[in-house]
């Protein structure tokens, strides 16, 4: 059953529906606004249960969206090759069953989140190679045992690995 009506939308502005009847419910983001050389896309009715996304080499421009983080059934995000800019958002800490994540090759600056390395619990692979990071390298969780390539290019990072 779809429901649509605004007395049953959530307060985040999601549609639900209940998938067969074996609940729970599932979440569709309303819109997610990409926005590429000065065009912009947008993307409508993006179910929130995607285990996979990858925008890699597709010159987005721009932070990455806080609202990935919203996806937290995701396995896999690779947003690698692109120019994004700013720091990494805390906000996916709330992909908590990712697996892999690589942000590799964009012109991300700032720290690596503590949060992140805190709710990243399943993680087996990173990659945040050739970016502008500083700091330490969090050394909590599996955070310390990627592999060095996982950070390199990032001339302002310290610690191990």
């Amino acid at each position: 059953m779809i429901t649509g009506d605004d007395e049953d939308q959530t307060e985040l502005n999601y549609l639900q529906f209940d998938f067969y009847g074996l609940g729970p419910y599932y979440y569709y983001l309303d819109t997610l606004t990409i926005v590429s050389k000065n065009l912009e896309l947008e993307l409508v009715k993006i179910l929130t249960i995607l285990t996979y996304i990858d925008f890699s080499c597709n010159n987005l421009v721009g932070p990455i969206p806080e609202e990935l983080g919203a996806l937290k059934l995701l396995y896999g995000l690779n947003l690698s090759n692109n120019v994004f800019t700013g720091r990494i958002p805390s906000s996916l800490r709330k992909l908590s069953h990712l697996e892999s994540l690589d942000l590799s090759r964009n012109e991300l600056t700032g720290e690596i989140p503590l949060q992140l390395a805190d709710g990243l619990i399943f993680l087996s692979v990173l990659n945040l190679s050739f970016n502008r990071l500083f700091g330490r390298i969090p050394l909590i969780k599996q955070f310390s045992t990627f592999p060095e390539t996982s950070y390199e290019g990032n001339q302002g990072l310290c610690g191990l690995p």
